[in-house]
């Protein structure tokens, strides 16, 4: 990617000013292909792909250079040869601007960078983050050094016996928690499992006869499961049998979610191509996220197509098998395995007989029967080149359809019509909106064209130039609207208009007609307002929009635009 950009860098020095490095693939595909033959097979994907980093890079660019060559431009002005900790760090991290794009820019104009400030500036940043982050972790410091190890028995089952081996309350290891009090517990096995792998960790409660303390969330440690909650009822001690029992129905729901993670990541690959590698998930009980490699976002087509992929697998009830073998045969097997994922010597194989094959350590269902509905909610982009998926499965699919099927048959009450009449009456509605909305624009042109012509007869001239300087609380099409009947009905004139907006500022539009542009201008008299009143703004010689912060000054603006224009009338005059 650095390379990338350094010749999109290169190539607005020789004047191109859009994508251009994609056009120029093919040839390197053909230069390369005896080596690499999978390119030929890909080109399509890869100049694709070089087009959508070389389109987002052009977008930073734009956005970031205007405000570097300002920064640069002002050192020069200014006799500096560096640019500040503080604009570096604002350039990076508010504009996107990557450091070494920008010094290679600097170079060339002889200016260096306050790389020790920006590194402060960064490491502040990290540290602010890291603060955020311990406020929601668990404090684990107690638990170094000790060696344990908590034996994982869920894959098969919800509820286990086991020993409390360790408790902790706030940051403290203690012998018991009592009824009310939050805190961890540690066993020498449990059935719940711990959030990794993109799965988050059980919930349930944890109960020594009347004694109850309820899991709210399952965390690893190491190898050791942490189980986060609190004392509902009683008390629970150390070293005591306690029996551990995970909340069924919230994992089955976990599972359905995981099992279609799969089942999506091979249906995307059908679908978008092999290029499609799985960047990250978060699965929940309520639905699940899915990130991966693609440089577009997906047509409503392929949505659908991967909806298909994926429901069709569902039906055929395929099983799922889970083994264990060696990393080096599985990956021969033809298992997928996630790049930013650790692995063991021994890995855990979730086959989706007949469909997919992935190395898993997370829940699954026992056949694909059991996700019931898959459906797709959302497809967005989080990074160059990195789509997310957001999906729900079985019972939330239903809830969903029943939630929409409600809202079109409120809908359908409103219009009065059967709810497979909808389209076409919206379709009406529409149609008759905007005939009305036409009838109304039409009204307003009357109404504003005859409070114009009686404006116009009751206006002073000035050396045979008609000005009108008025306010008004009208839209911005309206005005826009008077600002051209006005040129349009008088010889030689001026008009300006003020307008209060909602959010407590001004706008200011301003006409001059053409036949006298040499002796006032229209961006001059707008310029000169918006300044009165705070703000800026310009435009063309015959038509100027600008903006002010201070309406509370409109009487005196309108003074002092009449002032302004007649001495600019008269100036040109002598």
């Amino acid at each position: 990617r650095k390379i990338l950009r350094r010749a999109i860098r290169y190539g607005k020095y020789l004047g191109f000013d859009e994508p251009f490095l994609h056009k120029i693939s093919p040839v390197v595909v053909d230069k390369y292909s005896h080596v690499f033959p999978e390119l030929k097979d890909k080109s399509e994907m890869v100049k694709s792909l070089i087009f959508s980093e070389e389109e987002a890079f052009y977008k930073t660019i734009h956005r970031g250079l205007d405000k570097l060559n300002e920064i640069i431009d002002k050192c020069i002005k200014d006799n500096k040869n560096i640019i500040s900790g503080n604009d570096l760090f604002m350039l990076y991290d508010s504009l996107g601007l990557p450091i070494d794009f920008i010094q290679s820019i600097t170079e060339d104009e002889k200016i260096k960078l306050e790389l020790e400030g920006f590194n402060k500036l960064m490491e502040e940043q990290k540290e602010r983050a890291r603060l955020h982050w311990k406020t929601d972790a668990i404090n684990i410091d107690v638990l170094k050094g000790k060696g344990l190890k908590t034996e994982y028995t869920g894959e098969n089952i919800f509820e286990d016996t086991a020993k409390i081996i360790i408790l902790i309350k706030d940051t403290n290891q203690t012998d018991i928690l009592k009824s009310g009090e939050k805190g961890i517990i540690i066993s020498e096995k449990t059935p719940f499992y711990g959030e990794k792998g993109g799965q988050v960790g059980d919930r349930g409660i944890i109960k020594i006869e009347d004694n109850i303390f309820e899991v709210t969330d399952t965390k690893i440690f190491e190898d050791v499961h942490l189980h986060i909650g609190s004392v509902k009822n009683g008390e629970i001690k150390q070293g005591k049998i306690a029996t551990f029992i995970v909340d069924k129905f919230r994992r089955l729901s976990i599972a359905r979610n995981h099992t279609a993670t799969h089942l999506l990541h091979k249906a995307l690959k059908k679908v978008l191509g092999e290029h499609v590698i799985q960047a990250g998930s978060l699965v929940g009980p309520d639905g699940f996220r899915f990130d991966f490699t693609h440089f577009k976002a997906m047509s409503k087509e392929e949505i659908i197509a991967v909806e298909n992929e994926v429901n069709n697998a569902i039906l055929s009830n395929f099983n799922v098998k889970i083994s264990y073998m060696k990393k080096e045969e599985a990956l021969k097997t033809g298992a997928v395995a996630i790049f930013e994922e650790k692995y063991g010597d021994v890995v855990r194989i979730v086959e989706v007989e007949g469909f997919s094959k992935e190395l898993c350590g997370g829940s699954h269902v026992k056949n694909t029967g059991q996700i019931g509905l898959f459906k797709i909610i959302s497809e967005t982009s989080i990074s160059a080149g990195t789509r997310r998926i957001e999906a729900i499965t079985g019972q939330k699919v239903l809830e969903s359809y029943r939630e929409n099927e409600n809202i079109v048959n409120e809908i359908a009450a409103i219009l009065n019509v059967n709810s497979e009449k909808i389209l076409e009456k919206t379709l009406n509605l529409n149609d008759s909106l905007k005939e009305k909305e036409k009838e109304i624009e039409n009204l307003k042109s009357q109404i504003l064209s005859k409070e114009l012509d009686t404006l116009i007869q009751k206006l002073d001239n000035y050396n045979e130039i008609k000005f009108l300087i008025k306010e008004y609380n009208m839209q911005q099409n309206d005005l826009l609207m008077m600002v051209d009947m006005f040129k349009s009905r008088v010889e030689k004139g001026i008009i300006l208009l003020l307008a209060k907006t909602k959010d407590e500022k001004v706008s200011i539009y301003c006409g001059v007609t053409k036949n006298i542009t040499n002796i006032i201008k229209a961006k001059d008299i707008a310029g000169n307002i918006a300044k009165f009143l705070g703000g800026g703004g310009g435009g063309r010689d015959d038509f100027a929009q600008a903006g002010g912060r201070n309406p509370e000054k409109i009487d005196e603006a309108i003074s002092y635009a009449k002032e302004f224009i007649l001495n600019s009338i008269s100036a040109k005059a002598v």
